[in-house]
């Protein structure tokens, strides 16, 4: 059982993480992408995780199934902070 939300290739997403993930409209498919900004637990058995953030676009977004989406950016929040003092 998972305390965290997992990628596609089962790497843990953290606050800051950039993720690619799919979007469908009729017939077509591409991939968008999201800066991580709040992970919400849904309590559960096992527990599951809402991703909740801004696209590429700038617009917010909740992704329901991390599992779906893959890591594009490690850079998480807390080594951003480290590296900045």
């Amino acid at each position: 059982m998972s305390l965290a939300p997992v990628d596609f290739t089962g790497r843990t997403i953290e606050i800051g993480h950039i993720i690619a993930y799919p979007v469908r409209r009729g017939s077509e498919m591409w991939l968008r992408r999201l800066t991580v900004e709040a992970i919400e637990i849904i309590q559960s058995t096992p527990p599951t995780f809402k991703l909740h953030g801004h696209n590429d676009n700038g617009r917010p977004a909740i992704i329901e199934t991390p599992n779906r989406c893959v890591i594009i950016n490690y850079q998480s929040q807390q080594r951003v902070l480290h590296e900045n003092i």
